[in-house]
C-alpha cells in the first residue's frame, strides 16, 4: 500500500481544488480543510473488528481478554 504524507495530501487537494476552479474565500477554507481532514482521518482508521483481528494475529491476546478490554473502553467514551 503507497501512504501519502501529509504534506503530499495537502498539495494534491490544493491542486484538485485549483484545477476544478473551486474559488475559496478564507472561511470557506477553513470550513472546507476541517471537512478533507476529517475525511482523510476517517479513511485511515481501523474499525474494532480490524484491531481485533490484528491483536489476535500477534499470539500476544486472547479474544476473551480483547472483549473485555474494548468493552471497558467504550465505557469510558
Amino acid at each position: 500500500m503507497n501512504q501519502e504524507t501529509l504534506e503530499e495530501f495537502a498539495k494534491r487537494i490544493a491542486n484538485d481544488s485549483k484545477h476544478s476552479g473551486i474559488k475559496l474565500d478564507y472561511q470557506d477554507g477553513i470550513y472546507y480543510g476541517i471537512e478533507i481532514g476529517a475525511k482523510y482521518q476517517a479513511e485511515r482508521m481501523y474499525s474494532e473488528d480490524e484491531v481485533k483481528s490484528i491483536l489476535l494475529k500477534t499470539d500476544r491476546f486472547l479474544k476473551a481478554d480483547l472483549d473485555i478490554w474494548f468493552e471497558q473502553f467504550n465505557k469510558n467514551k
